[in-house]
């Protein structure tokens, strides 16, 4: 439960929209609390500092008061942790992947409820950012912090149905969106190459009916078993990295329920409209 009055938590802000003429409501993501909604008053007034403060991707800390689910913030202060880097703003890809971490936070988590290793995970992730690190591998690492810290994570450990280790060398289907049980099948297609997600029929009978059964398979498709051993290390090189990107959009878009994000819808209309002025 959150308290009647906070001070000095640290936090980022995931989103923030206008409220009435002056004011702002934000949400953020705070080291304690998990996600909070606040209402900064005159937010918006010319002569008011708060909203300069009030900024996507830079590290604060917040104070509030209140006991609604729409608390009020009487103060915030840039963190005393806010490195150089943060001075400067994301651009180009970095931002779009920034609003897209942000989107799915607010969209997946839980509000007012804990999540101290999630906001460490983000922490890092922006701090990537801004050192222009690789962006694929830090994003499915994130994703794949975010879904764990929800309980969502794939078991890639265990055959759902045998309890057997998943092993190299071994094919298996995805089931569900829980984790992935061996498939007898091997490729038509001897010459391929490592990490290579093909096509297969399952044999008859080798799945149960019921929750396992085929119509709730990931269309069929066979993955590798070093290639699920390396998503599981965090190794996202190479085909691995391509694997995971799609096993948790998978993931991630059954528990969207299927709606759309935003973030990513603005992402493609940007890099149409880039490349067509290339064109």
């Amino acid at each position: 439960m959150i308290p009647f009055a906070v001070e000095l938590e640290p936090a980022y802000v995931l989103e923030s929209r206008p409220y009435k003429e002056s004011s702002l409501i934000v949400k953020l993501l705070t080291l304690h609390f998990g996600i909070v909604s606040l209402l900064a008053k005159g937010a918006k007034s010319p002569k008011n500092t708060t909203r300069s403060l009030l900024q996507a991707f830079c590290p604060i800390e917040a104070s509030w008061r209140g006991r609604n689910d729409l608390k009020n913030l009487t103060s915030v202060e840039s963190s005393p942790h806010r490195s150089g880097q943060f001075q400067a703003r994301l651009k180009g890809d970095y931002l779009y992947a920034g609003f897209y971490a942000n989107e799915l936070l607010v969209r997946l988590v839980p509000p007012g409820e804990p999540y101290t290793a999630l906001f460490a995970f983000y922490n890092e992730l922006i701090g990537r950012f801004y050192e222009n690190q690789a962006l694929a591998p830090c994003l499915r690492e994130f994703e794949w912090h975010l879904i764990s810290e929800l309980g969502y994570g794939l078991n890639l450990y265990t055959d759902m149905v045998s309890g057997k280790l998943i092993e190299s060398g071994k094919y298996y289907v995805l089931s569900g969106v829980d984790g992935f049980v061996q498939s007898n099948v091997a490729p038509a297609n001897s010459g391929f190459l490592k990490g290579e997600l093909l096509k297969g029929e399952l044999p008859k009978g080798e799945l149960p009916k019921g929750e396992l059964a085929k119509g709730e398979l990931f269309k069929g498709e066979l993955f590798k078993g070093e290639e699920l051993l390396a998503i599981r290390e965090g190794e996202y090189a190479s085909q691995a990295g391509i694997t995971a990107k799609r096993l948790f959009r998978y993931v991630i878009e059954h528990y969207l329920g299927g709606r759309p994000l935003k973030s990513r819808e603005i992402y493609i209309k940007m890099r149409e409209i880039k490349n067509g002025k290339s064109d």
